[in-house]
């Protein structure tokens, strides 16, 4: 009679420790992707303000404000009054993204290139990310702008408030907000997330005190994704929602 030989505790272990050995490298490997993904992203803010530091030492002026930026050959002049702005002002001093992005927005990026201290290249025809605006290391599909503290408009929870509700402080600042992509262009606003809690926490924790509205770092909701109904923060707005992990939040990061 034939007799089918099963397998032995020690084969059937051995499999199973391959089988978690897989398992385990599938999960580092993912966990080393993220955090080469938060690493990029934090070089790229660093870049821009290293970039932006050795501007001013060498011109005396703010990028894309730069007054005498034409005889500099830089690009086209900005308007020289210290601050970084559309070119229409809805709110007084720091403009807003309207959809156009246009102003003194675009020459921020054009001047850094023009000038040697950043190694990228930006398109003044194309307003959009990947044409005037970078493409953000840690999400490809979005993108970031420069200017003042941020206000769009939005109600609620939205960043159209952070300043109206949280007192988003004045001074220069990189807003990884911008939807619009140069080959997908169906939204040109800053109504999307960019990046999960994790990854906004992550940034932080890394560069500042790891409080989503404080300090160097400022994290929140996005106008798609307001705080409310898919958030990027806590119902008291203290501290990242790690438990929501969808790209809901959207980014600021204080250069000056």
């Amino acid at each position: 009679m034939n007799m089918k030989r099963g397998f032995t505790l020690v084969e059937l272990s051995i499999v199973l420790i391959i089988i978690g050995l897989i398992i385990g490298g599938v999960m580092v490997g993912r966990d080393l992707i993220e955090s080469g993904r938060v690493r990029a992203q934090i070089g790229q803010f660093q870049e821009y303000e290293t970039a932006v530091n050795g501007f001013r030492v060498k011109y005396n002026c703010l990028p894309g404000d730069c007054v005498d930026a034409a005889s500099l050959g830089l690009g086209s002049n900005g308007n020289g009054n210290g601050l970084v702005q559309m070119a229409s002002s809805a709110y007084g001093s720091y403009d807003t993204p309207d959809g156009t992005y246009s102003g003194e927005l675009p020459k921020f990026f054009l001047h850094l290139q023009a000038s040697g201290l950043i190694n990228q290249k930006f398109d003044n025809s194309l307003i959009l990310v990947g044409g005037s605006y970078p493409v953000l290391a840690i999400n490809d599909r979005y993108g970031m702008i420069a200017c003042g503290k941020w206000q769009s408009g939005g109600t609620g929870t939205t960043p159209g408030s952070i300043t109206d509700l949280y007192g988003f402080p004045s001074g220069l600042w990189l807003h990884a907000i911008v939807c619009a992509i140069a080959n997908n262009p169906g939204q040109a606003n800053d109504g999307c997330g960019v990046m999960t809690p994790a990854q906004a926490y992550s940034i932080d924790t890394k560069l500042d005190d790891g409080k989503p509205l404080s300090g160097k770092i400022w994290g929140y909701g996005s106008g798609i994704a307001p705080i409310t109904s898919a958030p990027c923060l806590n119902g008291s707005y203290t501290a990242y929602d790690l438990d929501n992990t969808n790209p809901h939040c959207q980014m600021s990061y204080k250069i000056q």
